[in-house]
């Protein structure tokens, strides 16, 4: 499924002339829609395009004044919260800290999902065998996947009912596999996906297709690399994540995209914006075409 057809392949190239979008603009924040393998900021100051750059360049009047209240990984495409002075990012990331955001994500996974909905209910912790202290993991022998038969709305971020004494036993079980190791904390983690279609995506110029899952994510909590090592630990690794998976030169992008966001302001109106679903271009097919 994750065979390599280049041996001397390297990892993706970044793009020469990524795109930006800017979805939401007023006063006080921007919401800007971020394109694949391109870091959000640059504190070496080598990097040629970065958020800060793209957003400094089109509103010059706000150099200086880029604070981020939220951050995706340089893989993953979509949205950005960025706001424009001190007060205004403490009132945005106080929405996320306290999970009153409602984050909806877009990807396509490899191979076919068995359930079309559910939720990853499993900590997330430092790999301590990564030497670049990059990756995380999952803690395993807690909790695994929950089948649900509840209906998941794709505006919200809505949690599945379950059994309390299933939820007792979680909880008994988090507590006492979090304590394990106090210098590498595995922190609770939680995320609900619904299957949007299953099918074989074409690969870049190949005639090979390979199965593939587009799923809708709803991440309850905002650990690194979260719906990353979420999917990878149940058998689905997202299609080009060349650090929970293998290098493929096939595929030009991992395919993660930040799709919706709502923030639910208490003393100002609301932000609610969605972006394009940048996967609707690539050629995914019902059945493996004829040769």
């Amino acid at each position: 499924m994750y065979q390599n057809k280049e041996i001397l392949y390297d990892g993706r190239i970044p793009p020469i002339d990524p795109k930006y979008e800017t979805i939401y603009l007023d006063k006080e924040y921007i919401v800007v829609n971020k394109p694949f393998d391109v870091n959000i900021d640059d504190e070496t100051g080598e990097r040629s395009h970065t958020v800060v750059k793209y957003i400094e360049t089109e509103y010059p009047e706000q150099i200086g004044n880029v604070r981020f209240v939220n951050r995706i990984d340089y893989a993953t495409s979509g949205l950005v919260v960025v706001s424009f002075n001190k007060k205004s990012t403490t009132v945005a990331m106080e929405l996320f800290q306290s999970r009153e955001t409602f984050k909806t994500y877009l990807a396509l996974v490899h191979g076919h999902m068995e359930l079309d909905e559910s939720i990853i209910d499993k900590p997330i912790q430092y790999d301590t065998s990564d030497e670049n202290s990059f990756k995380m993991r999952v803690v395993e022998d807690t909790i695994s996947i929950s089948n649900t038969n509840t209906n998941t709305n794709t505006n919200t971020n809505t949690n599945t009912n379950t059994n309390t004494n299933t939820n007792n036993n979680k909880k008994n079980n988090n507590q006492s596999t979090l304590s394990k190791d106090k210098s590498n904390p595995a922190k609770p983690s939680q995320t609900s996906f619904k299957v949007l279609e299953r099918g074989y995506l074409k690969l870049n110029n190949s005639d090979q297709y390979i199965p593939i899952t587009k799923v809708i994510l709803f991440p309850k909590t905002g650990r690194r690399h979260q719906l990353r090592v979420h999917l990878s630990s149940i058998g689905h690794v997202i299609v080009g994540d060349e650090t929970y998976g293998p290098k493929d030169s096939t595929v030009d992008r991992m395919m993660l995209h930040s799709w919706k966001l709502v923030l639910p302001f208490k003393h100002r109106s609301h932000i609610d914006v969605q972006c394009d679903d940048p996967f609707l271009k690539l050629t995914i097919s019902q059945t493996i075409p004829q040769q």
